[in-house]
């Protein structure tokens, strides 16, 4: 197994989800965790959101409490459909 680190934010327990680096549709995400370097984006309704970039001192207030996951070193290792735990 390999092991990825980030710092985590809004996240209080172990989160399990399906990797996505594509946008879905709302009806898709409840089981997915998705990918991307814009927080911007609507990422209302994923089980997580992982990124690279360093977020530390300012994640957005719009996410709510969307579980987050930033600063993740080998993000580019993920692919699409991977089954990952995350704590």
């Amino acid at each position: 197994m390999k092991k990825f680190y980030g710092k985590p934010s809004n996240c209080n327990s172990g989160i399990i989800g399906r990797v996505t680096t594509k946008p879905l549709s709302p009806s898709y995400r409840s089981d997915s965790v998705f990918i991307t370097d814009d927080l911007n984006r609507n990422v209302n309704g994923y089980t997580a959101v992982l990124t690279a970039d360093d977020y530390q001192d300012f994640i957005p207030k719009r996410l709510g409490n969307i579980p987050i996951f930033h600063s993740v070193e080998g993000i580019e290792e993920f692919n699409d459909g991977d089954i990952e735990a995350f704590d």
